[in-house]
C-alpha cells in the first residue's frame, strides 16, 4: 500500500511538473528612487532631518537605473513563479538642517514573485500582476556631505516586499519551433521592511523604489 501510494504522488508531481513551462527573461529600466521612509526619529531632536520623510513611492529625488535576469516556471492556466538576480543603483539626498547628503548605493537583489494573469487574448496572458518578496544585498556606498559631517550607514543586508504589473501586446514564435520571444513593459516596486539606512542624529529607514522599464523573455520550446 505505501509503494503504491509513493507511486501516485510520484505520478502527479511528475505530471505538475510536466505542465510547466520554462523561460528565461532579461530586463532593464530606470529606478525612481526618493528619500528613505522614516520609521524611527530621534525624540531629542525631531528637526535634525528635513528630506529624510519623502516617501519614495510617491516623491523622487533622483533617477538612477537597475535590471536583472530572471527564470519563469510557468503553467499556462494560472501564471508563474518567478525568481531573479538583479542589479540596484540607488540615488537620493538627504537634506539635515547641518547640511546634507548626496547617497550613492549599488549592490544585488534576489526576488521571487508569484506572477497571476489578469487578463488574457488569443490564449496568451497580456496584464499580469506579480508579489512576493526579495533580499537585498549591499555592496558598495557612498555619500557626498556638505556642511556639518553626519555618520551615515548602510546595511549590507535587508529584505522586503515587491509587487510589479506587466504587460506583453506581443509573441513572436521562431521558426522551426524553437521556441517564442515575448517584449514587455513592467513597473516594479519595492518597499524595505527592515530600517537600512542610519545616521547619527537618530533616523533609521527602510529603502524603498519604483522600477519601470523593458524585458524581453524567451519561452523554450513545450
Amino acid at each position: 500500500m505505501a509503494l503504491a501510494s509513493a507511486g501516485v504522488v510520484c505520478t502527479v508531481a511528475a505530471a505538475a511538473f510536466a505542465e510547466l513551462h520554462l523561460g528565461l527573461s532579461l530586463g532593464e529600466g530606470v529606478s525612481f528612487m526618493g528619500g528613505p521612509l522614516r520609521s524611527h526619529m530621534a525624540s531629542t531632536n525631531p528637526d535634525a532631518v528635513t528630506g529624510a520623510s519623502i516617501d519614495a513611492i510617491t516623491t523622487a529625488s533622483r533617477v538612477a537605473h537597475g535590471g536583472g535576469v530572471h527564470v519563469h516556471l510557468q503553467r499556462p492556466d494560472t501564471g508563474a513563479l518567478v525568481l531573479g538576480l538583479e542589479y540596484i543603483h540607488y540615488r537620493f539626498d538627504l537634506d539635515y538642517e547641518l547640511g546634507r547628503a548626496s547617497m550613492d548605493v549599488a549592490g544585488l537583489r534576489v526576488i521571487v514573485l508569484a506572477r497571476l494573469t489578469l487578463l488574457r487574448v488569443r490564449g496568451a496572458p497580456l496584464v499580469t500582476f506579480g508579489f512576493g518578496g526579495y533580499l537585498e544585498l549591499t555592496f558598495y556606498d557612498a555619500a557626498t556631505l556638505s556642511g556639518s559631517w553626519i555618520d551615515i550607514s548602510i546595511e549590507p543586508a535587508s529584505f522586503g516586499i515587491a509587487v510589479d504589473l506587466g504587460v506583453t501586446p506581443y509573441r513572436f514564435r521562431l521558426s522551426g519551433g524553437r521556441g517564442t520571444l515575448t517584449p514587455g513593459i513592467f513597473a516594479r516596486a519595492y518597499r524595505g521592511l527592515l530600517p537600512q539606512l542610519r545616521d547619527e542624529v537618530g533616523s533609521e529607514a527602510p529603502l524603498s523604489s519604483i522600477a519601470v522599464g523593458l524585458d524581453l523573455r524567451y519561452d523554450f520550446p513545450e
